[in-house]
């Protein structure tokens, strides 16, 4: 067990200190991973909270207090990494997916100790600049944005009466872009917001949102469903994956921004994806022709390292995007037909294939 600590030059507890001037910023998403060879840069970016990526497994302060039921450790110590008996390892610092330093261990060691200047972590922090403007680019006040990981809502600063809005300290990462104002929405997307940046995202477009209601009835209280906007972006950006769980007799009423969407239904009883027009609201209620899938047996053998993947069909729907690390295998069930993965590993290579799913099911194997 390797005690990981980040302090100052003067001995002050890191996270402590960068908390003055970035507000919460030690919440969540500063880990430490450890690999056996030193990582030549950032992982790739990611829209979790934190990162789980090497050899071991990282627990921070109050999950090692949770788990243990011991006293909080000290405020200078980030987390304990719990690491394989043999062999020495590269312990990186990371705020989210960004290398803040990094350091060799020895097996028989139990502490490892950053120092780091807080002006050096903070300029890992990111600053985006965006304003939101209606149809007739009439800038929106008192919009409510934020950029959020997977795990985070909310938060984020009101739009002046120009309607523009500058998020400071923001950890770097592919980041949703949330906004909220009455029945206003913005373009469902992810931002790429590199280690130290400072974008500026131009004029944002909020339409009034499109109603729609998912009749899960055939669900029968199990099951999901997963849709995305498709639609052409620029490389920085990004569609967002949305979810809606089933419930026994509730129907589930959304308000989405115009445009076309494709859906990933997945129950017990079988899978269905559709594809729909809703620049304009539906018909009625959209309703899924669930079926019996094909069995897509994904074999992860990242082992140590770390591979961001994004499954999609031929015109765009997700299926999954995840970070892998470790060893498993595990087996989804989906329609017949084309789909396209896209990995990066921890070098940041970018590696696409064309997956090949017939009716008797296909094997899918990281790296390939």
């Amino acid at each position: 067990m390797l005690h990981v600590h980040a302090v100052t030059e003067a001995g002050e507890p890191l996270l402590a200190e960068v908390s003055k001037t970035a507000s919460g910023i030690a919440h969540r998403g500063i880990t430490a991973v450890a690999f056996h060879k030193r990582l030549a840069g950032d992982l790739p970016l990611s829209n979790s909270a934190e990162v789980e990526a090497g050899l071991g497994t990282f627990r921070t302060r109050d999950v090692f207090r949770r788990q243990r039921g011991e006293d909080a450790l000290p405020k200078q110590t980030v987390g304990v990494l719990t690491l394989p008996p043999d062999g020495p390892v590269h312990v990186a610092l990371l705020i989210r997916n960004s290398v803040v330093a990094q350091m060799s261990a020895t097996p028989d060691q139990e502490e490892l100790t950053f120092t780091i200047s807080p002006a050096t972590f903070l300029a890992k922090l990111a600053t985006v600049r965006l304003r939101i403007v209606d149809r007739d680019g009439n800038p929106v006040p008192g919009a409510q944005v934020a950029l959020n990981d997977a795990q985070t809502g909310v938060g984020g600063k009101k739009t002046g009466d120009d309607g523009r809005v500058t998020l400071e300290h923001l950890k770097p990462g592919r980041l949703d872009l949330e906004m909220h104002k009455g029945m206003l929405r913005t373009p469902p997307i992810q931002i790429d917001v590199p280690s130290g940046a400072e974008l500026d995202l131009g004029d944002v477009v909020a339409l009034r949102g499109t109603p729609i209601e998912l009749d899960l009835g055939k669900f029968e209280g199990k099951g999901s469903v997963r849709f995305n906007w498709i639609e052409a972006l620029p490389p920085s950006r990004t569609c967002d994956e949305m979810y809606a769980r089933a419930e026994p007799d509730r129907p589930i009423e959304l308000s989405v921004y115009p445009g076309r969407y494709g859906f990933l239904a997945t129950t017990a009883s079988g899978v269905a994806i559709r594809e729909l027009d809703l620049t304009a609201p539906p018909d009625g209620p959209i309703r899924f022709d669930l079926r019996p899938g094909a069995p897509l047996l994904v074999e992860n053998n990242v082992g140590a390292g770390f591979v961001a993947m994004e499954l999609k069909t031929a015109s765009g729907v997700i299926v999954t995007r995840r970070g892998l690390t470790g060893t498993w295998s595990r087996k989804w069930n989906l329609p017949p037909g084309d789909y396209q993965l896209t990995t990066t590993d921890e070098s940041g290579v970018l590696t696409r294939q064309r997956v090949s799913l017939t009716a008797a099911g296909a094997t899918l194997s990281i790296p390939e």
